[in-house]
């Protein structure tokens, strides 16, 4: 359920190669309807399934515009805090991007909501398009061109999750970023919002192994896992290990095991158990072999273990001799004994 708190648009117009600027800046925030609450729920999809979504944390600086209004307004959220928020933060991007010759401006979405119990403030780039409309002229439709705003494209986006920011003792990044990497105003934007680094492939790679270990299995249109757990993890890790420049994007791999209906699944599963994780990133080779299970099988005896395993410290192999250090093992085994010799 979403529930808009508040919202403005403003517009910064500037044309690529040029340092004239013009902002057009609302009188004050905007009543939500129907309408924004369309808009804003569509940019809320459109944000969860951008390929270009990165997530990170605030610099630790406090000199920046951006950053201290923002501050201010949640500190006490009140109507006028938000729209001096959005103004002042506005005119300060005004200034600087005077100086980016390849920068162009758009319309400026601020707007603070609500969706499933989670509190998000996002600052969204909004630009139009080009289209065509049909309009009824004299007796019949002609074709009438028109523009319209790309909500099925952010140009670039700022969006804090409340929740997690608010959250004393929680380390996950708190803010989304979408910045496309082919626009030179991307590390302007980047610095505009007071951004820090972003989430490494490690850290990336390590939560994609968390969730493939856990998120519920394909399945068939009776509800059947089509695989078993160990088979979806080798699957996984030959898709992902054939991408030529060994590219992850979350939007494929749903597609390509869960169905072309469900391009958001895995990012979805993510976003319902927690984990921070971007659309896409490189993947690193060492976390992502947690997901190979290596087998060993002679007669009597039959091993699996996960390639993270396999160390000193747990499954440890040598020359002649493979060395198990797990108490739980050893119980296991003592236990299953002493009941066969009926003890």
């Amino acid at each position: 359920m979403l529930k808009i708190h508040r919202y403005v648009i403003h517009e910064l117009q500037k044309e690529a190669r040029k340092v004239d600027t013009n902002l057009i800046i609302s009188e004050h925030s905007a009543d939500h309807d129907d309408l924004s609450g369309i808009l804003v729920d569509e940019v809320h999809e459109t944000y969860n399934r951008d390929s270009y979504l990165k997530n990170t944390i605030f610099q630790d600086r406090n000199d920046n515009t951006f950053k201290k209004k923002l501050s201010s307004y949640l500190d006490d959220s009140t109507d006028d805090n938000f729209y001096s928020f959005s103004v002042d933060s506005l005119k300060s991007l005004e200034r600087a991007i005077k100086s980016e010759p390849f920068a162009v401006g758009g319309f400026y979405l601020y707007v603070d909501y609500t969706i499933e119990s989670n509190r998000f403030i996002a600052v969204i780039l909004l630009r139009k398009k080009d289209g065509l409309n049909l309009k009824w002229v004299n007796g019949m439709y002609v074709v009438d061109p028109t523009e319209n705003l790309n909500i099925d494209r952010i140009a670039m986006g700022f969006r804090l999750n409340y929740n997690i920011y608010s959250s004393a003792g929680d380390d996950r990044n708190y803010i989304g970023l979408i910045t496309n990497q082919k626009d030179t105003v991307s590390k302007y934007f980047q610095e505009w919002v007071a951004a820090a680094g972003l989430v490494s492939n490690d850290k990336n790679t390590s939560s994609l192994v968390t969730i493939i270990k856990n998120i519920p299995l394909p399945t068939d249109d009776n509800g059947n896992d089509l695989l078993d757990r160990d088979s979806f993890k080798k699957e996984v890790y030959d898709f992902i290990d054939s991408h030529p420049k060994k590219i992850v994007n979350l939007n494929n791999l749903s597609v390509h095991f869960f169905g072309e209906d469900r391009p958001s699944h895995i990012f979805d599963y993510a976003q319902s158990e927690g984990i921070i994780i971007d659309n896409e990133f490189k993947r690193s080779s060492v976390p992502l072999k947690r997901l190979i299970t290596i087998r060993a099988k002679v007669k009597g005896i039959e091993l699996n273990v996960d390639f993270d395993k396999l160390n000193s410290n747990e499954v440890d192999v040598k020359e002649k001799m493979v060395i198990i250090r797990n108490p739980a093992i050893i119980d296991q085994i003592n236990k299953e004994r002493d009941r066969a010799n009926g003890q």
